[in-house]
């Protein structure tokens, strides 16, 4: 009988495919709700009396 001859050497490997197209963005979130208003500040003092005229 025969032996059997060598394997042959392995075929060089194909090429990569193509990237797929990337996904489509996400939606935007919701708003966020407003901030409260801030408190009002304290009145300012009262000013001082005037100098009473002569008589």
């Amino acid at each position: 009988m025969w032996e059997d001859g060598e394997d042959g050497e392995d075929g060089e490997d194909g090429e990569d495919g193509e990237d797929g197209e990337d996904g489509e963005d996400g939606e935007d979130g919701e708003d966020g709700e407003a901030g409260e208003d801030g408190e009002d500040g304290e009145d300012g003092e009262d000013g001082e009396d005037g100098v009473d005229g002569e008589d």
